[in-house]
């Protein structure tokens, strides 16, 4: 191996490093698509409720219609899991 070559895979190791590293937060671009699906479903449910009672704001509830919805989506082909509902893969 050359002294080009082990600069090479060190380059490629830092780059590798740094793409892992930039992966780990969300963009704010994310976060807001994240806010929108919740916000849009919590919407949804008390829309549907068949009287005045409101749903309070119920993170688990929401993310099992989410889940169910991304399964729909991601199933038909309309888009990926990490299109409907950023998340870091980790």
């Amino acid at each position: 191996m050359s002294k080009n070559d082990i600069e090479q895979y060190i380059n490629t190791i830092q780059c590798c490093d740094c793409l892992e590293k930039r992966n780990m937060e969300l963009t704010k671009q994310q976060i807001e698509r994240q806010d929108f699906v919740d916000n849009a479903i919590f919407e949804l449910i008390n829309k549907l409720i068949p009287s005045d009672k409101k749903m309070e704001w119920d993170i688990e509830a929401i993310g099992e219609i989410r889940d169910a919805i991304q399964a729909y989506f991601v199933g038909r082909g309309f888009c990926t899991g990490k299109e409907f509902y950023p998340y870091i893969q980790k």
